[in-house]
């Protein structure tokens, strides 16, 4: 687990610092690995699981609609980006939790960049 959260740091360290949660789960919601700012480590994955379930029932839509094959979610809050995306077979995803200061085009090529990586050393 020490490689995931490394490339998970480094990926942090090229976003920037509008980045508030970085977290790979799967799709029970449970995080594997996560890399915050935020002091509360059990809000962030809580916060994270629940992406992956709004995640979960983007895909379902998109299928039910025939509206082709769903890639990955962006939130908007007053506050916040929250942006997640399927990893390699779609059984983990990455959560994105950015500050409204962030660039979200940066920020989802680097997740693009970055996610074959993450996904290459995800125990399985």
């Amino acid at each position: 687990m020490s490689k995931l959260n490394d490339i998970l740091k480094e990926l942090r360290g090229e976003i920037g610092g509008d980045v508030l949660i970085l977290s790979i789960c799967g799709l029970d919601g449970v995080s594997i690995a996560r890399e915050s700012t935020l002091n509360d480590a059990d809000s962030a994955d809580q916060q994270a699981g629940r992406a992956v379930m709004a995640l979960q029932a983007g895909k379902r839509v998109a299928e039910k609609l025939k509206l082709g094959t769903f890639e990955e979610s962006l939130m908007t809050t007053n506050q916040v980006y929250v942006m997640t995306n399927f990893l390699g077979d779609g059984s983990y995803a990455l959560i994105a939790v950015l500050t409204k200061k962030a660039t979200p085009g940066t920020a989802r090529m680097l997740i693009e960049e970055y996610s074959p990586r993450i996904w290459d050393v995800i125990p399985r």
